[in-house]
């Protein structure tokens, strides 16, 4: 896999959601954890980003297989950190699953924890603030690009989900061989995993969004119920695309703690 390495220190890994890249793992992470002195490690997945030439997994169990075997190809038996976004989430745990004996700490935001759609708990989505007048005035590319109504019809708001969108979004889906992963995507045997850590003893940060219309918040909350270490944030306000521009603060506070927590444990 294509593999992208920043700095030096302690590593930690990064997986990107589906039809996605590294784009923006690195977009959303990278400052925090040049900041504490880590080793950064982002992966492009088979099929997605600079590994779009590459053959395609069976399965979401053949891709933790992968990223398993990359980690070890990179960085031996060292302890590590973890994090996964959205599908790439799902994926991190199975490959906790796989290396339970390196692996220090879990860091997951807007986790997908069912690949099959059938089995999601997702609530419906409410605008919030809602500005007729504010999406009329959009160009129509700009309607189309945001597809379903925003929940927050804002300037501001509008303006970091179109950056997002058109710069680190659309661009990777582009890249993606989106014709050979759909019947991955599409087949529920194939796009759920089979071996999945479902019991996690160190320190996490599971980042889950309330109006998130993809994975939805529920799922994510039953998972981690048990799980001592685990911080566990509902953000309201905040759909599958969190973190826009706007909430990098909060993002990062909670994962300066999630460090904190991380380089305290035995």
């Amino acid at each position: 896999m294509w593999t992208r390495l920043e700095g030096n220190g302690p590593p930690v890994v990064f997986l990107h959601g589906w039809l996605m890249d590294h784009g923006d793992e690195f977009a959303s992470y990278d400052a925090v954890f040049a900041a504490r002195g880590y080793r950064r490690i982002y992966f492009d997945l088979p099929g997605m980003g600079r590994s779009t030439d590459l053959p395609l997994p069976h399965d979401l169990d053949g891709y933790a297989d992968q990223v398993a075997a990359a980690i070890r190809d990179e960085i031996g038996d060292q302890p590590f950190l973890l994090s996964g976004t959205s599908a790439g989430a799902l994926i991190a745990c199975g490959v906790a699953a796989r290396m339970p004996e390196s692996l220090r700490g879990l860091l997951l935001r807007v986790p997908m924890i069912h690949g099959d759609d059938q089995r999601r708990r997702v609530d419906p989505v409410p605008v919030l603030h809602e500005d007729a007048d504010l999406i009329a005035s959009l160009a129509r590319r700009d309607r189309i690009i945001l597809g379903a109504a925003p929940i927050i019809q804002r300037p501001a708001w509008i303006k970091a989900l179109l950056a997002k969108m058109e710069t680190r979004v659309l661009p990777a889906m582009r890249r993606a061989r989106g014709r050979d992963l759909g019947p991955l995507r599409g087949d529920p045997a194939r796009y759920d995993m089979r071996q999945v850590q479902t019991q996690f003893q160190h320190p996490a940060l599971i980042l889950v969004a309330r109006q998130d219309d993809n994975v939805g918040w529920r799922d994510a909350v039953d998972r981690s119920a048990d799980w001592p270490r685990a911080t566990l944030a509902v953000l309201d306000a905040a759909g599958h695309e969190f973190p826009l521009d706007h909430q990098m603060p909060l993002a990062h506070a909670l994962i300066e703690d999630w460090l904190d927590r991380v380089e305290l444990a035995p």
